[in-house]
């Protein structure tokens, strides 16, 4: 009996020593009673690293430097074509017509990304940056998600290097920060997702508030955008495989995720709109295994020089291991972390395959919640190549580490960002109206000229004409299919009706029109310039980025 109340009582000493201490202290590691209990622990808790003012801190900056990024690169820049479509649909004055217009493929999105944007357009206003503005708050609500997710089990200043490095470096989300698209939101749907996936991977036993948590968060994922799915059921597998790894089974979770798919049955008619736009091809290619190894990097030199880095201290320090022969413990407590990082990653390689086959959605802003596991995944190495118990000089180290990453983020998101990366220029749509009449037609052959146009000067009388023959023409671009569907969506939705109709109906009416030309298009050279019915004059030029756009004058002859 006295046996049996000191090991209760010894199990108490060690409770309250892993709450206090958390599991990556020193002196856990020499204590073999310990190891034992490690051993035969089939649900490992996470070392409970609360949040704290530091962690405020360092929220509020890198929130900041989202917000002042989009701020800087989209102040007095105008809708980008893109844009201009989810723009339509969010700001639509009847809901009944938004729902009416998603379902005939109007955009892309999800139908709880236009009702969410739709909220937030009714308090900041309908603007370009507004729009882009809900983008870098909801990257902001991701990073703050992930960052609560990540200080489960890691300490401040390695989340602190690891989450701002990969949201502050990566390319593609950069680009990201700055357009009105859905992405952002899907990034935040995605956060919370793996939030309530690591809360719930500490418990057998669920609540039903947590599984109703689960669902909903799975609900909203698969509702903000088509790729949602893929994400859900990444996450699904991190649930299942998780489990497997701590040799449990719990269908109610699994169920409760698969149950948030029923927003897939009233969304069925606006996926199979979204799915024609691509046929009979997208305006993507099939990629190549260069393309995998770019993506794996989120197109970034800085992430590959630093995973090729990691993995040369983890091979140092195994080497260091086996040559002084220390006995080691493999710690686990985070292995919900890595189990759903890997997964995330993991998508990867699975969209690059799939893609291989059939039309390719191998594009780097619908891979752009991966960058969640491979932060995650960045927090693990480091936690295990920096110990929490070190001398000062790697204290030292590690501080300035930390302020490195907060200067060189800074510096490289808000002020070196390249110029390229402003999509339109700004206001060219000006000087291409300096050049229109205002009472003649004006044929515009780029679908996203159109687009911008059309929103920027609403005073010109635009029209984009249908020419499906001039479409499937092999000279033809491989975006000209999509962007045929996009106009057809948009005319059969009502919206721009009347400025999107037949080529052959426009050129039996018109006698007189004006034209803005591109030459990587067909319809001008073959349905105009070299019909003998008409006559064409070149009036003069204006320039968008590094295209050259023509502006002609056309009559019919008779």
């Amino acid at each position: 009996m006295e046996t049996v109340r000191s090991s209760l009582l010894r199990l108490l000493q060690l409770h309250n020593f892993y709450q206090h201490h958390g599991v990556f202290a020193s002196s856990s590691r020499e204590d073999p009673y310990f190891l034992t209990c490690r051993t035969i622990q089939t649900v490992p808790k996470p070392s409970r690293q609360w949040l704290n003012r530091s962690d405020a801190v360092w929220l509020t900056l890198w929130l900041a430097a989202t917000l002042l990024e989009c701020l800087r690169l989209s102040w007095g820049r105008q809708f980008w074509s893109d844009e201009i479509f989810g723009w339509v649909m969010a700001r639509d004055p009847s809901l009944r017509h938004m729902f009416a217009a998603w379902r005939l493929g109007a955009d892309g999105g999800g139908i709880f990304y236009y009702l969410t944007v739709r909220a937030w357009m009714d308090v900041f206003g309908d603007s370009a940056l507004a729009l882009r503005m809900f983008t870098a708050f909801c990257m902001g609500v991701a990073l703050a998600l992930t960052w609560v997710t990540s200080r489960r089990w890691y300490r401040l200043e390695v989340v602190a290097v690891s989450l701002p490095f990969c949201w502050f470096t990566a390319h593609s989300m950069l680009r990201q920060m700055m357009v009105g698209r859905f992405y952002g939101l899907l990034m935040a749907a995605v956060a919370g997702a793996v939030l309530c996936y690591c809360v719930t991977a500490e418990e057998v036993s669920l609540s039903l508030p947590k599984l109703g948590a689960v669902f909903a968060a799975h609900c909203f994922l698969v509702g903000v955008h088509p790729f949602g799915l893929l994400y859900s059921a990444a996450v699904i597998a991190a649930m299942i495989a998780s489990d497997v790894f701590q040799r449990r089974w719990r269908p109610w979770l699994y169920s409760a995720a698969i149950a948030g798919w029923w927003i897939l049955w009233p969304s069925r008619a606006a996926m199979s709109a979204s799915a024609a736009v691509g046929k009979p091809h997208f305006w993507t290619t099939t990629p190549v295994l260069g393309d995998l190894c770019d993506a794996l990097a989120f197109w970034t030199d800085e992430i590959q020089w630093l995973g090729l880095f990691i993995l040369f201290c983890i091979a140092v320090r195994w080497f260091i291991i086996r040559r002084t022969k220390r006995p080691t413990q493999m710690e686990t407590v985070d292995s919900p972390a890595l189990v759903i990082g890997i997964a995330l990653v993991a998508v990867i390689p699975a969209l690059w395959i799939v893609s291989l086959h059939g039309t390719s959605y191998f594009v780097d802003r619908y891979l752009l919640p991966t960058i969640i596991g491979a932060a995650l995944l960045l927090c693990a190495a480091l936690e295990r190549l920096v110990p929490a118990q070190r001398p000062a000089w790697l204290s030292w180290s590690v501080g300035c580490a930390v302020l490195a990453t907060a200067a060189g983020t800074v510096w490289g998101a808000v002020w070196d960002m390249p110029n390229f990366y402003k999509v339109p220029p700004h206001s060219y749509t000006s000087r291409m109206a300096s050049l229109l009449p205002r009472n003649v037609p004006v044929v515009v052959e780029r679908v996203d000229i159109f687009a911008e146009s059309i929103v920027a000067e609403p005073e010109i009388s635009l029209n984009y004409l249908l020419d499906w023959e001039t479409v499937l023409s092999p000279k033809s671009l491989r975006g000209e299919v999509s962007g045929y569907h996009e106009m057809k969506n948009w005319q059969i939705s009502g919206y721009y009706a009347s400025a999107i109709q037949p080529s052959e109906q426009f050129l039996a009416q018109q006698r007189e029109f004006w034209v803005v030309s591109d030459p990587s298009e067909l319809w001008f050279a073959h349905r105009v310039q070299n019909n003998p019915a008409f006559t064409v004059e070149r009036v003069g030029e204006f320039r968008r980025e590094s295209d050259v756009e023509t502006i002609w004058h056309v009559r019919r002859k008779d």
